[in-house]
């Protein structure tokens, strides 16, 4: 993926991986004036998480993209020094849905590689998505609508058939309950606590 698709979704592996291959140290985005956009961003991404809707404005430029994926550690240390697993809860759920915004209007091609980074393995084919039975059920045990329930789709071979606008709400279930695993932090440094 490209620096600017990371940037809106951070949480994913390749995203982490890139952020510590810029070998920003925690000082650095603690107290470098350099990075209070991104100090700024964090707090902003958590406030809005707080509201309830963390609001992805489009990035564009090599410091806009910086700013961008750096915002995401920082507020994930904000909600690690609160250490409240509701207000953990409600952060997950927020980044989640704003990834699910964006991640119902991408390619078949670019949900399967996202999928894959959550460990689902998916296929595209005749415009639905079909996934093995346990990743459905794992990712849409969460969903209270019975149209979510196994006993309600089209199930073949082990496979279930899904749309791309339900792939990409397992998608965000998937999301979601990464974020809120990640949870607590295990060593706080102590320059954040």
């Amino acid at each position: 993926m490209q620096a600017d698709e990371l940037a809106y979704y951070p949480f994913i592996s390749e995203a982490s991986t890139h952020v510590e291959n810029l070998g920003i140290s925690l000082d650095s985005l603690l107290n470098s004036r350099a990075y209070r956009a991104a100090r700024v961003g964090g707090i902003e991404r958590v406030k809005e998480a707080l509201e309830g809707e963390i609001k992805k404005s489009p990035v564009s430029g090599e410091a806009q993209v910086l700013s961008e994926l750096l915002s995401y550690p920082f507020a994930r240390m904000l909600v690690a020094c609160v250490d409240d697993q509701l207000f953990t809860r409600r952060y997950a759920l927020a980044e989640a849905k704003a990834a699910y915004n964006l991640l119902k209007n991408e390619n078949p091609a670019f949900l399967l590689r996202f999928g894959e980074d959550f460990g689902i393995s998916a296929d595209f084919r005749d415009s639905y998505f079909s996934m093995h039975f346990t990743d459905y059920i794992r990712f849409s045990n969460f969903l209270k609508d019975p149209a979510w329930k196994l006993t309600n789709r089209q199930f073949r071979a082990g496979e279930v058939k899904i749309t791309r606008e339900e792939f990409a709400r397992l998608l965000e279930e998937a999301v979601r309950e990464r974020i809120e695993q990640s949870f607590p932090i295990p060593e706080l440094p102590s320059e954040v606590s």
